[in-house]
């Protein structure tokens, strides 16, 4: 996880208070949720926002979660997924809490590309663009 820096590309300010994150894939928060944290807090201060994940395979959708947090202002159902293996289904929602300033007042636009696939390609912030 430390040679591709848990996922996250790239993260920058763009002119006109925009900010940029690009990231590859969700990796399990246990070990990489400092880097998502460090991320987020540094777009704290944007007026919009651009997810780039055109390359993102998704991953952990635990990751999904803490990322979706900073975006939503309330508690909010993000997915459920179904466990062939066990039979159950887990429900997904927002965190109680995150370190640092939400997102959830400012436009979030999402890239995506043909490459970009599960959590990628349902993370519900597409909804709040």
């Amino acid at each position: 996880m430390e040679e591709t820096n848990c996922g996250f590309e790239k993260v920058e300010h763009l002119s006109g208070y925009v900010g940029y994150l690009k990231f590859n894939f969700f990796a399990d928060p246990g070990v990489c949720g400092d880097t998502a944290v460090a991320a987020m807090n540094f777009l704290a201060n944007v007026d919009a926002l651009i997810v780039d994940l055109r390359q993102n395979g998704g991953g952990d959708p635990k990751m999904v979660a803490l990322v979706s947090t900073y975006l939503f202002a309330t508690p909010t159902h993000l997915n459920d997924l179904w466990e062939r293996k066990s039979g159950e289904t887990k429900q997904y929602w927002t965190l109680p809490y995150v370190p640092g300033k939400r997102l959830s007042t400012v436009p979030v636009f999402v890239l995506t590309s043909h490459r970009t696939f599960s959590g990628g390609r349902n993370l519900p912030i597409i909804s709040k663009c």
